[in-house]
């Protein structure tokens, strides 16, 4: 297509030149001319054997005449420089279906430039099937949006704030039994726990002697005078001698082994103990702790506690435990002690509690009849004490022989003198004489 187009260019030069040629021969002789009154001149391509007529008017016709040459032929090339242009015109598709239209002898060209957007006609449908793929995620929102109409349910525990109060009311339950060292499986027929083979026990009753005292109260029901609204919802008793109107039995007195026995290895229980306060009472008011047993001070109170001990051979705790704690703070003692300690409140100064810390489990403290069972001892002979909060000491030195298979038993009582409160020894007074 180029070296026609080339060709035809060059014949129309040869045209042009032979135009001038002629013009200027007519001037000088002048030249065949028709009835209009101009020249005739063929010219012959001999490029491509094409042979055109042109006409050349006369001279007298004036400066503005003009040459009309006909090429028909010569007009086919101008109809394919477009054709030419076909390199060019492949990046924009319009210009190639602009030209398709005469080009009718290249349809094999048109096929390929057809099937082209043919085969891009799908990529254009792929993002379509993509799009049903984003509808997918757009579904996935509405999934996202389930876990959030959860938090209303994870606001439901928030009501379970007054659970605590149902443990409390069920809280007082460790009041009417006793605590032993540890849990207790089996029990005989006098409610003591089953001996293991080999061993033996000690248990008691441990009475008071004389008219029972009647119970006594630190505060009544809405009396308590710091939180009432809280420390005043039941009254509060004074726990420091609770003596049984039925039987005079006496309440919350320890009796343990003051040193462990020989070749005994000390195995505290992985489990944790629980020390509750309740309507501002601690609960239980005695506790027995094996030495390296962790304890969970809670709180049941919607108002904050501050406990605190005072041990002599371990670290004190002081800590403030939050309203209605349930989780609890841990409170552990490494090292056993010689006499039980007292835990307080510094909030609330009527709050009082006693803990046992021994590293043996052979420690028991008595229920609301006054008994107490200590089962499972190596046989031979032991020292126990028994103690009470009032006097301290009620017996600093209890002989008991123990043998294999059976409890030794002994019934203790005790008079109202010897739960006098025990304000420690009189002090001396020194008189000085300046010998006047």
């Amino acid at each position: 297509m180029t070296m026609n187009f080339h060709r035809q260019i060059r014949a129309l030069r040869v045209l042009a030149v032979c135009a001038i040629l002629m013009s200027g021969l007519c001037m000088i002789g002048g030249c065949n001319s028709n009835e209009s009154g101009g020249q005739h001149v063929v010219l012959t391509d001999f490029g491509t054997g094409q042979e055109s007529t042109a006409l050349f008017p006369r001279r007298d016709v004036g400066p503005e005449a003009t040459v009309t040459v006909t090429t028909p032929a010569a007009k086919a090339p101008e109809v394919k420089k477009p054709a030419a242009q076909k390199p060019a015109a492949e990046k924009p598709m319009k210009k190639v279906a602009a030209v398709s239209k005469p080009a009718v002898k290249s349809p094999a060209v048109k096929k390929p430039v057809v099937k082209k957007p043919a085969v891009e006609t799908p990529v254009a449908k792929k993002p379509a099937t993509e799009t049903p793929v984003a509808k997918k995620t757009v579904e996935a929102k509405p999934v996202a949006k389930k876990p959030a109409a959860k938090k209303p349910v994870a606001k439901k525990p928030a009501p379970q704030k007054p659970a605590p109060k149902t443990e409390v009311a069920l809280a007082p339950k460790p009041k009417p039994t006793p605590t032993p060292a540890d849990d207790a499986g089996d029990v005989d027929d006098k409610g003591r726990p089953v001996l293991a083979d080999g061993t033996g026990g000690f248990s008691g009753v441990i009475t008071f002697d004389g008219k029972a005292p009647e119970p006594k109260f630190l505060y009544q029901k809405g009396g308590a005078p710091k939180d009432p609204e809280v420390c005043g919802l039941e009254a509060i008793p004074d726990q420091s001698l609770i003596v049984n109107q039925e039987n005079n039995g006496v309440k919350n007195v320890f009796v343990y082994l003051r040193k462990k026995p020989r070749g005994f290895k000390p195995k505290p229980p992985k489990e944790a103990l629980v020390f509750d306060q309740k309507y501002c009472v601690f609960l239980p008011h005695n506790l027995i702790v094996y030495a390296g047993r962790e304890v969970l001070v809670k709180n049941g109170d919607p108002i904050v506690h501050n406990t605190h001990t005072n041990p002599v051979r371990n670290p004190g705790f002081n800590s403030a435990i939050g309203a209605d704690d349930r989780v609890g703070v841990k409170l552990l003692y490494r090292r056993p002690e010689s006499l039980p300690v007292k835990v307080v409140c510094d909030l609330h100064a009527w709050m009082s509690a006693y803990h046992s810390v021994l590293d043996h489990p052979f420690c028991a403290s008595t229920d609301e009849n006054g008994k107490f069972a200590i089962p499972n001892l190596p046989p031979g002979n032991y020292t126990f004490t028994v103690w009470q909060e009032k006097p301290g000491y009620l017996t600093k030195s209890l002989k008991v022989t123990v043998k294999a298979g059976e409890y030794t038993e002994e019934p203790l009582k005790y008079a109202a003198k010897d739960f006098a409160q025990h304000n420690g020894p009189t002090a001396k007074v020194l008189v000085l004489n300046t010998g006047r």
